[in-house]
């Protein structure tokens, strides 16, 4: 079901707009078309449509290894939600913050922000005890320790 709802909603949003004034056969095939896959979409009877649009949308624009990992990982989950990948993505950046190397030579990553998330630098020439002791600030609260212990992330 999740994969013909994907379907119909990839039908929609690839359907080619009408440029210029409408004519009768455009509005036609509109109705043919977009109407037609809206009202099979609605028959697939998703206990949130908005949420499972929403998750569809965000999903198109992730690389095809993390939608293949969220995908693995929520093989359970009838029509996920946004929150549901938002989640996934989340877990997902911290696990590879986690597993980065942590050389005493490592320099500093900076990249400009893109919405309102940054990129967590790298510490430049740290040794390995502050490594241990200095825990980046959590993207949700601010405070001093991982995202997946943040109270107000849950």
């Amino acid at each position: 079901d999740r994969r013909l709802g994907s379907t119909y909603l990839d039908q929609i949003l690839n359907h080619k707009p009408i440029h210029g004034k409408a004519s009768f056969n455009d509005l036609q095939e509109f109705i043919s078309l977009v109407g037609d896959t809206v009202a099979a979409l609605k028959l697939l009877k998703i206990p949130n449509e908005s949420e499972f649009i929403l998750f569809h949308l965000g999903s198109r624009c992730l690389d095809s290894t993390t939608r293949e990992s969220f995908e693995m990982a929520h093989t359970n989950v009838k029509f996920p939600t946004f929150e549901d990948l938002s989640k996934y993505v989340r877990s997902r950046m911290l696990a590879l913050h986690l597993s980065q190397p942590t050389s005493s030579t490592s320099s500093a990553i900076s990249s400009p922000k893109v919405g309102n998330y940054t990129k967590i630098p790298t510490p430049q020439k740290a040794s390995k005890t502050s490594l241990i002791t200095q825990i980046p600030p959590c993207p949700v609260s601010k405070m001093h320790h991982h995202i997946l212990s943040c109270k107000q992330y849950d």
